[in-house]
């Protein structure tokens, strides 16, 4: 067993003892003096005012075409009938 004292930034894990971490080891990790519930509700958080501000832009740029003409489409002409089908 090896104990590892660092912190975690961004949700990566930097030893601060200057420990080199294995490159495969099955980890336990404990966190100290943190209050999980309430680094879940600010995630949360963060995330809700990115999606709510990406919804914004999204509303200003319909807002912003809505007036404009739309270009003209390429029509193909129809298929002509296939030949040799009998009913």
């Amino acid at each position: 067993m090896l104990a590892i004292k660092g912190y975690i930034d961004s949700g990566r894990f930097t030893p601060t003892d200057g420990t080199q971490l294995p490159t495969y080891a099955h980890a336990v990790l404990v966190l100290e003096g943190v209050n999980l519930q309430t680094a879940h509700i600010s995630t949360l958080a963060k995330d809700k005012t990115a999606r709510k501000e990406w919804l914004n832009q999204l509303d200003l740029a319909r807002q912003l075409a809505k007036d404009e003409p739309l270009p003209d489409f390429i029509v193909r002409p129809p298929m002509r009938e296939p030949h040799g089908l009998t009913d």
